[in-house]
Order: C-alpha cells, then structure tokens, then sequence
C-alpha cells in the first residue's frame, strides 16, 4: 500500500514527506520561487474534498425523506460529519510521524467514498457512521495540509515566521503591510 500512495504522490507532484527531522519549523529557506507543483495537487485535492462534505447540507432534505427522519435525527447527522475535528491534534502528530501523502491522498478518497455511499445507505445508523468516517477523514486531511503549504510558502519567503501564529482575519493586513513595506524600500 506505501508503494502505491508513492506513486501516486510522485505522479500528482506531493513529492516531499514531513517527518520530525523535515519538520517545516527547522527546515532552512531553499528555494526562491513559488512551490507550484506542490501546492496545486494540494488545493485541488482540497477543492474536491471539500464539495464532498459541502454536499451534505443539500442533500439532508432527501436523506430525511427517504429514511422518515425526525428533525433531531437529521440535526444530529451533521454532529456525526463534525465531531470528529476534534482529532485534528492527534492526525498532526501521526502526520509529523509518517509520510504526509498518506493523509492528502486517502482521506480525500475515503470522504468522497463515504459521502457517495450515503445514497445506498437503507438506515440511520448506516448514514451515521459513514458521516462519522466522512469526518475522520475531514480531519485527517485538515491536520497536515496547511503544514505542506505553509513549508513551501516559508521556503519561498512568501510568508514570514510569525504568519502561522497569526489569527486568520489578520492574515490580510500582514501580507498588505509587507507588500507595502517591500514596494516602498525598493525607492
């Protein structure tokens, strides 16, 4: 199975592994232009990840029809996809142990498998647990994802150190104050 997910990562372009000693917080700035073959195969394996799970909240009408769900049921059914984030702290750490291609390839496999198979699912309970897998795979991709890209954005100096501990909504003026702070030196 390793062979295999090698080469798939070889032919889609994640060809770098993270372990603890290629950690992207001790790896030095190698190179100077953007990591394109790396991040594409990443955002696009996370475009599609993401229209699976997207596709739950369209569909639960159907699902409620067709199983003769009550309200509670159905709300707790989105529960099942959910819950599972909170494993996000253990998926970084197995990804800090083993090859990060397992995670960005698989677990986008397994939530489209999962959320397709809903369809032929005949109970509650059987909908459930496919949501439930649907969301540890979630989870298994959302952990070590934005580390791959976050090495190869540091490698190329598009982001400084401190942009990681930085809160989201705040992201946007730091990138403008060091674009600001880049174009006005060069006068």
């Amino acid at each position: 199975m390793g062979d295999l997910v090698e080469r798939l990562a070889i032919g889609i372009g994640i060809q770098e592994t993270m372990t603890a000693e290629t950690s992207p917080l001790t790896q030095p700035a190698e190179a100077t232009e953007f990591q394109t073959g790396q991040i594409t195969p990443v955002v696009a394996a996370h475009l599609i990840h993401d229209i699976y799970t997207a596709s739950v909240a369209p569909l639960l009408p159907l699902i409620i029809e067709k199983l003769s769900l009550t309200l509670t049921q159905a709300g707790l059914l989105t529960s099942f996809l959910q819950f599972p984030g909170v494993l996000n702290p253990i998926f970084g750490y197995i990804a800090d142990k083993v090859s990060i291609r397992f995670f960005l390839i698989l677990a986008p496999a397994v939530t489209g498998t999962a959320i397709s198979l809903v369809g032929l699912a005949s109970n509650y309970f059987a909908v459930a647990f496919l949501f439930f897998v649907a969301g540890v795979s979630t989870a298994a991709f959302h952990a070590p994802a934005p580390a791959l890209i976050g090495r190869s954005a540091r490698q190329t100096g598009a982001a400084p150190e401190s942009a990681g501990s930085t809160p989201s909504f705040l992201v946007f003026f730091e990138r403008l104050y060091f674009f600001l702070k880049k174009t006005t030196s060069k006068r």
